[in-house]
């Protein structure tokens, strides 16, 4: 199930991708962050992986190059274990710039439904299949919240109700903004490179 984490990881910024079409965002005259943030994710979805890159946060690749991300993504879109589906995407909020250590910042929003179908084994017998959902929900419940995690036995599907936020950069506050999802359990390696007053801004 390792590999399951990566690539969910992967899906939650996919199922965003359509997220400003939903709901009218205000943000200062001149700032790109909302196109950048669309031209980030819809290369994703194109999967135009060596473009995306130049929308990530840059100091992420001290942790993984744009080499070994590239690889990943690309085995993870390729992936045939699972189906996916998103409901409801929309962007909650788009924060304003602030200034942390001579860099711009700004945090969003998002929220969608994700609906998960994991595949078992061609003759899979009904103890595996419990062990594989039991396996699956518990992975889900560790990073989603188990109150936002349900399973529908008539589908088979998992629904996942999803909510994050990203933390935006840039070198002047209004352009070439680079983009990182913050995931709770990983801020002790996020704070190595991101302000923590970036990290604990509201």
């Amino acid at each position: 199930m390792n590999k399951l984490a990566l690539i969910i990881s992967l899906f939650i910024l996919l199922g965003s991708c359509t997220a400003t079409k939903n709901k009218i965002i205000q943000v200062e005259e001149g700032n790109t962050i909302e196109n950048d943030f669309n031209q980030y994710l819809e290369s994703i979805v194109n999967k135009e992986f060596e473009k995306s890159m130049e929308y990530v946060y840059p100091e992420f690749f001290d942790i993984l190059t744009k080499e070994q991300m590239i690889k990943e993504m690309e085995q993870v879109s390729d992936n045939e274990e699972m189906e996916v589906e998103f409901e409801n995407p929309e962007i909650l909020n788009i924060g304003k710039s602030f200034e942390v250590e001579e860099q711009f910042y700004s945090k969003l929003k998002y929220s969608n439904m994700m609906n998960i179908k994991i595949f078992g084994e061609e003759e899979e017998i009904e103890e595996d299949k419990k062990a594989r959902i039991s396996s699956a929900k518990g992975l889900f419940e560790q990073i989603f919240g188990s109150k936002n995690v349900g399973y529908n036995s008539k589908t088979d599907f998992f629904e996942i109700y999803v909510e994050k936020e990203v933390i935006a950069k840039s070198k002047n506050g209004k352009s070439d903004w680079k983009f990182l999802v913050i995931e709770e359990r990983q801020k002790l390696i996020l704070e190595k490179f991101v302000p923590k007053k970036v990290l604990t801004m509201e």
